[in-house]
This record gives C-alpha cells, structure tokens and sequence, in this order.
C-alpha cells in the first residue's frame, strides 16, 4: 500500500508566497524569514513580534490569569497569619425558674485553636495555588502567542496569494 500523494501547490502561487514572505538567498538553507508584511501599495504594516507583543499585552483572558496569579501569591500570605479571635455578645432570656427571670446579657470571646501544623498545611496549599496559577498563566500566553503567530502567518499567505494572482491578471 501506498501513501497517497501530496498535492503539490502550482509553481506560481509557491514563488508568490516566497517574495510575498520576503525569503532571501539563493539557497533553502540560507533563507531567512523577514518578519514585516509591505502591501502591495508599498506601505508597512506590523513586524510579526509587534503583533504578537500587542495581542498578549490586550488580551482580556491573560489579564484574568494575571490577576488569578497575584491573588493566589496573596493567599500565601493569609495562610501564614493565625484565624482571628472572634467576639460575640448579645442578650438572651433564660428563665429556669419559671419565675420570670430578668433579661441576661453574655459576651463570649473564641479564639480557633491550630493544631497539629494547621498552618504549614495552609502555607503548602496556598503555595501550590501560586504555582498553578503561574503555570496556567504561562501555558495561556503560549498558547495565545502560537495562535496570534498562526494568524499573523495566515495573513502573509492570503497577502502573498493576492499579490500573486493580482500579477497574473
């Protein structure tokens, strides 16, 4: 069995896509990829690294895995800090008598005890939160960075096959 053959494109539309990228050199393994797209009219248009830059730095999403980062480093500090004491009073009617006792006011004063290393648990937990969120906060730029490559690519090509087909016309 056979692999099935691959579809070559026409020599034009190649040739097109190689001036259209801006590929220098006589040679494949001297070519270099220039990274600024010109229109067909001569004007510039933005450097691939500039785009890239521009849609990281705007994203709405790696915002949100910025600001999750930064709280969970937050965190860490208020797993170190001991569970604040609470204060309660109030009044209560307690008549064990039957006699129509008066009106008795309490305070209580609770404070949580930590035992058995609490708070290093809550400091490990809290540490491993940072973690994650800075992993996901790298995987997300990644992955954004790779998508805006793969448009800014797509572009040139839709810009390379134009200008080729606009001289073949």
């Amino acid at each position: 069995v056979q692999p099935p053959a691959r579809r070559r494109p026409p020599r034009a539309l190649l040739g097109g896509l190689l001036i259209g990228l801006g590929l220098a050199g006589t040679s494949p393994a001297s070519a270099q990829l220039v990274t600024r797209v010109t229109a067909p009219g001569g004007t510039s248009g933005i450097s691939a690294r500039d785009y890239v830059d521009r849609v990281v730095t705007t994203s709405p999403d790696l915002e949100r895995a910025r600001a999750l980062a930064l709280a969970a480093e937050a965190r860490i500090d208020e797993a170190r800090i001991l569970p604040s004491p609470h204060l309660r009073g109030g009044l209560g009617v307690i008549d064990v008598s039957g006699a129509r006792a008066p009106t008795e006011t309490f305070v209580a004063l609770s404070m949580p005890v930590d035992y058995s290393g609490r708070t290093g648990t809550r400091v490990d937990a809290a540490f491993a939160e940072r973690e994650i969120a800075r992993a996901e906060l790298v995987a997300a730029e990644r992955e954004l960075r790779v998508v805006a490559l793969a448009l800014y690519v797509n572009a040139l090509a839709a810009a390379a096959q134009a200008a080729t087909l606009a001289s073949e016309v």
